[in-house]
Order: structure tokens, then C-alpha cells, then sequence
């Protein structure tokens, strides 16, 4: 039987891997929930363009979930998804059962949220993107620079846990709807076309975001591949899509000739 040291040894043990995960997952929870938004000066439409400073108060709650967040993954990838209760999740984050709910719906939201809240960050980086660049080479290192852009340790720790319950990756979309409808917006802005008529942003950004959910699923499977790193396993699944037919006469390619 377990003795009380052995337990306060084990709960100490795991507040400790909690404190020492990525620091960064804040970082990239308070960056993905910020925005910047300015009217378009030819439409009423809103876009996500950058950072807008939090409030205090707004900035508290994220570094509340990001604590829970920390404390869950680290759970699941020691103990297994289904193994882990949602007040062993709060006792471990250091806030009580009604603080937990406050800020998590469930847990499978804990696991799911850093691929949901991707959708505003490509989108982000797809409005910076040249004006010259191709539609597809466009689309391709957007997404390329999102997978890129997070820390190595976060992402690993992140897979660890999901690994243990890949059954619910089935259950969430890379992006949502509205992101998704702005990508096709901006792909046939590039294209000099009407989405209405021509099926063709649609279908390319159909095809990248499928293409980039491959490539996540694969890095998932592939722990014991160390080179085959998130944005090596994307960057992969996206050259597939990449085609001059997606260019327009007036899109430059990468060494800057007309397509």
C-alpha cells in the first residue's frame, strides 16, 4: 500500500512537470485570443490582423486556463485521456471544482482547443502574405508558418497527451466555418475571381487544410520518427496540393517569373 510521504512525494513530483511544461502555452493561448480588427476600406467586413492589448482582467483568465490546460495535458500523457477526472485536473492546476468549470466546458475542449483556435492565426498570416505570391504557395505558407510558429516542447507535450485519446480528432474541424470562408475570400482576391462562380479558391483551400490535417494526424502517429517534426510532416502533405493550375497569368512564382 501507499503511504502518505509516497503520495505527497507523487503529488509533489507531478506539480512539478506541470510548472516545468513550455512556459510558451500562455504565450500562444493569449496570442491565438487576441486580434486586432480593422474595417476594410472597401467593405464593412472585420478581419484578424494582429494583437489588440488585453485587459488585466482578460489576461488573468487566460493564464487561469492556460494553468489548467498545463495540468490536463500533463495528466493525459502520464495517465491516459480516460483515466484522468476533472477534479484530478483541478487539483493538480491548484484552483477548485467551480474555478475548473468556469473556465473549461469540458475536458475534451483542454485537448482540442490549441488545433481549434488555429483557423484566426492562418488567416492572419494569409492577409500578410505579398500581394504578388501565388494563391496556393500563399495558402501552403500560411499554414506552414502557423505549425511553425509554435514551441517544440508545447507541441511534443501536446502530442503525448493526444496520443492517448486520437479517437477525438475526428471531432474537431482544423478551422472553423468563418475562417474557413475567409481563406476562400483571400484565395480568389489572389486569383482575380469570383468564388460565387468559380470553384477553384474553394477547392485549393479544401485541399491545403485537408492536406494540413493529414500531415498533423501523421506527426501524431509518428513519435518515434524525431525527424519528422510538425512542419516537416505538413510542409510534406502540402507540396502535394501546389500546382501552377491555381495561378493566375499576373501571380509571380517563387523565383519571381510570371506563371
Amino acid at each position: 500500500m501507499r503511504t502518505q510521504n509516497q503520495d505527497i512525494h507523487a503529488h509533489m513530483k507531478t506539480r512539478k512537470l506541470i510548472n516545468v511544461t513550455a512556459n510558451c502555452l500562455l504565450t500562444v493561448t493569449i496570442t491565438l485570443s487576441e486580434a486586432v480588427i480593422r474595417r476594410s476600406d472597401s467593405t464593412d467586413s472585420i478581419h484578424y490582423l494582429g494583437v489588440l492589448p488585453m485587459s488585466l482582467r482578460a489576461r488573468q483568465r487566460l493564464q487561469v486556463r492556460a494553468e489548467i490546460q498545463r495540468a490536463a495535458l500533463t495528466l493525459f500523457a502520464r495517465d491516459g485521456f480516460e483515466n484522468v477526472t476533472t477534479d484530478q485536473i483541478a487539483s493538480a492546476a491548484g484552483v477548485s471544482a467551480s474555478t475548473y468549470f468556469r473556465h473549461v466546458r469540458n475536458k475534451e475542449d483542454l485537448l482540442l482547443d490549441p488545433v481549434r483556435h488555429g483557423g484566426a492565426g492562418i488567416v492572419a498570416l494569409l492577409e500578410a502574405r505579398p500581394e504578388s505570391e501565388p494563391a496556393d504557395l500563399a495558402v501552403s505558407r500560411a499554414i506552414l508558418e502557423r505549425s511553425s510558429t509554435l514551441d517544440s516542447a508545447e507541441v511534443e507535450h501536446w502530442r503525448a497527451a493526444f496520443r492517448t485519446a486520437p479517437h477525438l480528432m475526428d471531432r474537431v474541424a482544423l478551422i472553423a466555418p468563418e475562417h474557413r470562408d475567409r481563406l476562400v475570400e483571400l484565395v480568389a482576391q489572389r486569383m482575380q475571381c469570383d468564388p460565387e462562380t468559380d470553384s477553384r479558391p474553394g477547392l485549393l483551400v479544401h485541399l491545403m487544410l485537408a492536406a494540413a490535417e493529414f500531415g498533423y494526424r501523421q506527426w501524431i502517429r509518428s513519435p518515434q520518427k524525431r525527424e519528422a517534426s510538425l512542419p516537416v510532416c505538413v510542409e510534406g502533405a502540402l507540396d502535394a496540393v501546389l500546382d501552377t493550375r491555381w495561378r493566375t497569368p499576373n501571380a509571380q512564382d517563387p523565383k519571381g517569373h510570371h506563371a
